[in-house]
């Protein structure tokens, strides 16, 4: 049996922990984890959200933040590998005088914070997997 999946349909904020204010954006795909049982109630009771069942890698960036809410993990580092794949290699702007792309340039493709720590874990499978 598969999770229901939701997509955004009003912009709105909540708390899906009780301790972290996310906003969610119109277009945002959710599910019951990323959201949490309460404010899943409270998105379908306003309508604020409409089913949808979208592909896993789609979730968006509040997927993204969820999974980076907790310790780096291969899903976490997974994203900021796809969001160091998506910047333009050629924007001096988004990258550090080294060459390894700047924090704050992977946050702007996923929305959320994203720790120099995880960077450089994602920058490293990266250069791994071009070297094997």
């Amino acid at each position: 049996m598969s999770e229901k999946h939701y997509v955004v349909i009003q912009a709105f904020k909540g708390s899906p922990t009780g301790a972290t204010v996310i906003e969610f954006n119109v277009g945002d795909e959710v599910d019951e984890f990323i959201l949490g049982k309460d404010l899943l109630a409270v998105c379908l009771a306003e309508e604020w959200i409409s089913e949808g069942n979208p592909e896993p890698e789609k979730m968006t960036s509040v997927a993204n933040y969820i999974h980076l809410m907790q310790p780096a993990t291969k899903s976490v580092i997974h994203n900021v590998i796809k969001a160091i794949e998506s910047l333009d290699k050629d924007k001096q702007s988004l990258w550090t005088s080294k060459g390894v792309p700047k924090p704050e340039s992977i946050e702007s493709v996923m929305r959320v914070s994203v720790s120099a720590a995880e960077r450089d874990a994602a920058w490293q499978a990266i250069k791994e997997s071009e070297t094997n």
